[in-house]
């Protein structure tokens, strides 16, 4: 299906995915223009049938938006689910796809997600396998989904406790951003975007990350990030568009998006699953930039900012004292990013200069010299 979708009170964000059969796949970011996704949803759907995939707490919270597009549709079917890792699961795909199978969703019929990262992912991993690809439409409403993940095109399911083993590389035809639906996010969902929206703008950009340090600081604490949310997002899929579109599928650059995610993953692993994702890379980040002061990557004062910037949001930058090292070490054996026996870190550098560095922050360590580190790094936080 060609498209093009015009939007009078958003943004449009340059985006870059794969080509495959459509000339666009935008990606809009606004604030309160939900009576003008709900048109563009209109005219992007025409007479084919649209299921929806919502999150139960959105639904709860904004009835009338998710009623504005079912008034607004011909032919639309809904399926309700409870965010988190519970339903990045084998067993909920199984039940989307059963879901749509059961409701005769054809081939040019659609797929919409209205939710978090957990909920995107899994849906996103049922539209690229129901009928080897269904036509998909992203509305995220969480702060890291909007900042972070929306253009990334990753999909994913947790294979037992491992975190994100299996998934697809499938972008969406739209993704409509609406800042609005933030205002109801809880702090602890807010606070935990901060730690990725940290790692894009070291990443990409040293004027974002100052940013967001400033208003941190001089905003009182969460409520700075809160007040000046719109200064970020839209910045942040930015950078995150140009990385992408150097390298689509992480064979090469796009793994410096990893920054932070070795340590992390490897304590949601250690931890079953209950760590937020969020907080898990805060102190990945704080761990991997205490290695990279060794490495001579970052300065001690751009390590302090970060620390800084987390702690002020109320994120504690110390491993769990529950989590035992052993356990962390192996479940960094087991990151899907590893060649050979080493433990490979995209490690945190200069702000700004993720890219332009690259591939210095990739190093490679032994397990016995991350075993030391965890060790020493503990010593420092007590």
């Amino acid at each position: 299906m060609q498209f093009l979708l015009q939007a009078k009170n958003a943004h449009e964000v340059p985006s870059y995915q794969p080509a495959r059969r459509e000339r666009s796949r935008p990606v809009f970011v606004g604030s309160g223009w939900w009576d003008e996704v709900v048109d563009l949803t209109r005219q992007f759907v025409g007479d084919h049938m649209l299921a929806i995939v919502v999150d139960d707490e959105v639904e709860r919270l904004y009835p009338e938006r998710l009623r504005a597009v079912y008034d607004a549709l011909p032919r639309v079917r809904t399926m309700h689910l409870r965010g988190g890792e519970e339903a990045k699961q084998f067993s909920v795909a199984q039940e989307i796809h059963e879901f749509l199978m059961q409701n005769e969703l054809q081939k040019d019929d659609l797929l919409m997600t209205v939710g978090g990262g957990t909920i995107g992912d899994v849906t996103g991993f049922v539209a690229s396998t129901y009928m080897r690809g269904l036509q998909w439409i992203f509305v995220p409403t969480t702060l890291v989904m909007q900042a972070d993940c929306a253009v990334g095109g990753k999909t994913a399911v947790n294979l037992g406790s491992y975190k994100d083993y299996c998934g697809t590389f499938y972008w969406p035809n739209v993704v409509f951003v609406d800042t609005s639906f933030l205002k109801t996010l809880p702090d602890k969902h807010f606070r935990n975007a901060i730690p990725e929206i940290a790692k894009v703008a070291m990443i990409g950009s040293e004027e974002l990350f100052r940013k967001l340090c400033a208003r941190v600081a001089n905003g009182g604490g969460l409520a700075g990030a809160r007040s000046s949310v719109e200064e970020f997002v839209q910045p942040s899929l930015a950078i995150l568009t140009n990385v992408i579109k150097l390298d689509p599928f992480q064979q090469d650059l796009r793994i410096v998006l990893q920054m932070g995610h070795t340590t992390a993953y490897a304590l949601e692993s250690a931890s079953k699953l209950h760590l937020n994702h969020g907080e898990a890379v805060g102190i990945g980040l704080a761990f991997e930039s205490y290695l990279a002061v060794q490495q001579g990557l970052m300065s001690a004062q751009d390590r302090k900012a970060l620390i800084d910037l987390f702690e002020n949001c109320g994120l504690s930058a110390a491993l769990p004292s529950e989590l035992q090292d052993r356990l962390l070490v192996d479940s960094m054996r087991h990151e899907k990013r590893n060649r050979g026996r080493s433990v490979q870190m995209v490690l945190p550098c200069t702000p700004g200069r993720g890219v332009e560095e690259w591939p210095a922050p990739m190093v490679s360590f032994t397990p016995d010299e991350i075993w030391h580190a965890l060790a020493a790094y503990r010593q420092e936080c007590a």
